[in-house]
């Protein structure tokens, strides 16, 4: 703060009253500005504004004739001060700059200081007029900002900054360590170039869902690097609100944790598999077993466990040496995984012996489709160590079932263990029930199958038919084709005696075949019968939509049976569209293509996912008959078939009711204006003959 004089303008700011006379008017003005004003000569403050007192801790009155080296941290500063303002002043100019200072209480504070001297015409010296600024507060920001964007630059954490639209608008230098992109590379992109195709789109709705609801998301995700090479991060975003409420900005925080990742799966695969089959071992087996036992005893189901023993394993570990027998224990548990369906588990308990978990299961006889699998894979002639050793093996399976058997893990692997040296006792390569009472009924299992069988070749299987009817003008527009078994013997064997074998047994495959065959036939000898066209439905199961040819075998049918394809319509239940859904997806975008008319049967009672239900190529969905048979009752089907419609008529799908039976029932279905409906109210299913009968009698509702 300097005091030396130089001819310029005067400047009109007054020297004050800090002598206690009258405040001016102008004094009163400046008592009311925002900043703090001081009138300064020689080093003491002659008078001050009230602002300027406020700022530092002062009453208005008390920095009278206060020396300028109080409000400094030391006294030297003020020397500091004069000389960096003494070359503006000589210029008569303005100094401005920014200084740490002191409150009266001792408390450090930032102040921004501009000084101007007070010239006269009689060239006396008055000093100089200070505008003092608090810029604590600022100075702090500028700190935050400076420490967060070196943060920001030196963090080994990848850091993504985007725009309400989702558009990157900052990354930091880990991010492209991590991810080899370049700022400038993804800059004003979608975060989605990172993208691992790992997840699927409700994976990101939940998290977005969470982030407008929460503001924070983490979790795990996998994304992709520039080189294609997929990584696994930690994620972390927030969103940035503005004072509206209104998100700005969304910051996203992640660390590469692929090698912790796999650090950790090399050491549970280690504690939990097999070291030589690359199977579950015993310990990992135990846990699946008590798994499955506990699930099955929640959802009334039962559990197979097979306890495979390779026949003669010690001959050929003692005569052609260990690393022969390793090598057939490898080739054996590669055999046996495809003979097993996707949520079983096979392992190896140690040496010679392994054990397979069937879950799902509703009948013990659905096990011996499975063992009989695995023998005959096992069986097949080997050749190991290049050729040297070529060789047939067989082996010994027990089977034991929960709940009959046993209902402990430990209990239930023992007695499967005793079966499958039973098996062993009456001859090797087969298969043993715990109980006799089960192996019989395993006979009259396979002697079912064997005539099952038969009769696709003896013309045993014959098609009815149940009507849809249209319930705005009442009269049939189509019928679903139903497929009946006539045993010579045993009279009409009921649907689910037979086709539940036939799936496992993978006959579903032939007899679909001749089903649709059949259907189409049956179609368009009618439509030349002139009976008015109409469209023929037939079940599609999962077995049958996973078969590589079957579009060119739905095209074969239609060009041998002559019918238009438009009269032709598929139902899949939907646990059969989500088995594979992709390729669902693909193969029923050929078949609507060829102008195939497509539906979700039994709608409800499996996935009902109405994402996926929009992306499937669908004409109708069929309301399962379990909600139109309590449509009146307590249990909330009223709305449950109320909510299918609307969701139906919403996607602008065609919507068929399953088993109406009674007048409420159909009166409730017109009200919510259902499309269709089927049932024994109309019709139970009807043999061909009677059937066209009904169509050439026109019969309506």
């Amino acid at each position: 703060m300097d005091s030396n004089k130089k001819n310029s303008p005067q400047t009109s700011i007054p020297p004050g009253n800090g002598n206690g006379a009258n405040p001016t008017e102008k004094d009163l003005v400046l008592d009311t500005v925002g900043v703090g004003i001081a009138h300064v000569k020689d080093t003491t403050i002659l008078w001050a504004n009230r602002r300027m007192a406020a700022i530092f801790g002062y009453a208005t009155t008390e920095l009278t004739n206060v020396d300028c080296a109080e409000l400094f941290p030391s006294p030297d500063d003020v020397g500091k001060l004069a000389e960096s303002s003494r070359s503006a002043f000589e210029a008569g100019e303005t100094y401005v700059g920014e200084w740490n200072m002191r409150r009266k209480d001792g408390t450090a504070l930032w102040a921004r200081l501009s000084g101007t001297r007070i010239e006269s015409s009689d060239d006396a010296d008055r000093g100089a007029t200070w505008v003092f600024e608090d810029i604590t507060a600022e100075k702090a920001a500028q700190e935050r900002l400076r420490l967060a964007d070196a943060i920001f630059e030196t963090t080994t954490e990848g850091i993504l900054v985007s725009d309400a639209k989702n558009r990157i608008v900052a990354a930091n230098p880990a991010f492209t360590t991590i991810t080899g992109y370049s700022r400038e590379e993804v800059i004003g992109h979608d975060p989605g170039i990172l993208g691992s195709g790992r997840h699927d789109p409700e994976f990101f709705e939940n998290m977005w869902r969470t982030l407008d609801t929460d503001g924070h998301w983490e979790g795990e995700v996998w994304n992709r690097r520039k080189n294609g090479e997929l990584f696994a991060e930690w994620l972390s975003v927030s969103a940035i609100r503005d004072d509206d409420g209104a998100i700005e900005y969304y910051v996203a925080m992640f660390s590469d944790i692929t090698k912790r990742k796999q650090d950790a799966e090399r050491i549970i695969y280690q504690a939990n598999y097999d070291g030589l089959t690359g199977l579950p071992n015993r310990r990992l087996l135990q846990d699946r077993v008590h798994q499955a036992l506990s699930e099955a005893a929640r959802s009334d189901e039962q559990v197979g466990i097979l306890y495979l023993d390779i026949d003669n394993f010690k001959f050929v570990n003692d005569s052609m040496g260990h690393n022969v027998g390793d090598a057939l224990l490898v080739e054996v548990a590669r055999r046996m995984k495809p003979c097993l369906r996707e949520h079983d588990t096979v392992g190896r308990l140690g040496g010679d012996e392994f054990l397979v978990v069937l879950t799902r299961i509703h009948s013990a006889e659905e096990t011996t489709f499975i063992a009989r699998r695995v023998l005959d894979a096992v069986a097949k002639p080997l050749s190991l160590e290049g050729g040297e050793h070529d060789i047939v093996v067989t082996a010994s399976i027990g089977i034991a079932i929960y709940p009959d058997d046993a209902v402990t893990s430990a209990d239930i692997i023992r007695n499967a263990d005793t079966a499958a040296f039973h098996a062993k006792e009456v001859g090797r390569n087969t298969y043993q029930f715990f109980t006799e009472d089960m192996n019989v009924r395993a006979q009259k299992r396979l002697t079912l199958e064997n005539k099952m069988r038969r009769a696709l070749d003896r013309g045993e299987y014959v098609l009815h038919y149940q009507p849809k009817v249209e319930l705005r003008r009442g009269h049939i527009v189509g019928a679903e084709a139903l497929v009946r078994w006539e045993n010579p013997e045993e009279g009409l064997v009921p649907p689910d005696q037979f086709i539940p074998l036939a799936e496992e047994t993978g006959l579903i495959i032939p007899l679909g075949e001749w089903v649709m065959h059949e259907a189409c036939r049956r179609a368009k000898a009618w439509q030349d019968d002139g009976l008015p066209p109409m469209r023929v439905a037939v079940n599609l199961s999962t077995k049958q939509l996973a078969k590589p040819d079957l579009i060119k075998d739905v095209a074969r049918i239609l060009e041998e049976t002559g019918l238009s394809s438009e009269f032709l319509e598929i139902e899949i239940t939907e646990s059969a569209l989500m088995e594979h859904p992709e390729d669902a997806m693909s193969k029923l975008s050929e078949l609507r293509e060829m102008g195939i008319a497509l539906s979700a049967d039994d709608f409800g009672t499996g996935y009902s996912s109405l994402n996926y239900l929009r992306s499937f190529p669908l004409d109708a969905i069929k309301i399962d008959r379990s909600f139109v048979a309590d449509i009146g009752g307590e249990g909330g089907s009223d709305m449950l078939a109320a909510a299918i419609i609307a969701i139906g008529q919403s996607l602008d799908m065609k919507v068929i009711a399953e088993g109406v039976e009674n007048q409420n029932q159909l009166a409730f279905l017109r009200q919510q204006w259902c499309d269709e409906i089927q049932g024994f109210f109309f019709s139970k299913p009807v043999p061909a003959d009677e059937f066209e009968e009904m169509l050439r009698s026109d019969r309506r509702l």
